[in-house]
C-alpha cells in the first residue's frame, strides 16, 4: 500500500459549506489521503470558499494568497481551491489571478476532488486496501 499524503481543510463560510467539507475529508481519506490539523506539515490543502457576500470573497482571497505564500515558501505542495469561490469566476480569470492554484472546482464539481487530487499526488487513482471510519467535522444535530 502506498503512503497516505497528508492534507488539511479550511472551510471557509456558512454551514453549508462545513457539511461540504465534511463530505470532501471523507472522499479523499476514502482514496488514501490522511487528514491533519491545517500548518502541521501536510502535502496539500483544500481551501472550500464562500463568496456570498463582499467580505466572504476578500476572506477567500486572502486565504488564497496565503496558502500561495505558504506554497512559495516550500510548507505545502498542492492548492486545491473549491466551492462557492471558483463557482463566480471563470476558468481563465481564475488562473489569471492565482496561476498558483493547482486544483480549481466549483460546487457541482466537488465531487470530482477525489479523483482529481489522486491522479495530480500519485500519478495514478488510488484505492486504499482497508476501509476508512467517516469523519465528522460536524455536531449531531447538522445535517
Amino acid at each position: 500500500m502506498k503512503k497516505r499524503v497528508s492534507f488539511s481543510m479550511v472551510s471557509l463560510g456558512c454551514a453549508r459549506t462545513l457539511v461540504d467539507s465534511e463530505h470532501v475529508v471523507n472522499d479523499l481519506r476514502g482514496v488514501g489521503f490522511e487528514l491533519v490539523s491545517e500548518g502541521s506539515g501536510e502535502r496539500v490543502v483544500v481551501l472550500n470558499t464562500c463568496s456570498f457576500i463582499q467580505s466572504a470573497i476578500d476572506e477567500t482571497e486572502d486565504n488564497i494568497r496565503d496558502l500561495i505564500n505558504r506554497k512559495k515558501r516550500g510548507f505545502i505542495q498542492y492548492i486545491a481551491v473549491i466551492g462557492c469561490y471558483p463557482s463566480r469566476l471563470k476558468p481563465s480569470q481564475r488562473s489569471a489571478q492565482f496561476p498558483e492554484v493547482d486544483i480549481w472546482l466549483t460546487t457541482q464539481e466537488e465531487s470530482k476532488l477525489k479523483s482529481v487530487l489522486s491522479e495530480l499526488v500519485f500519478k495514478s487513482r488510488f484505492q486504499p486496501s482497508i476501509p476508512v471510519k467517516y469523519t465528522k467535522l460536524t455536531p449531531s444535530h447538522y445535517s
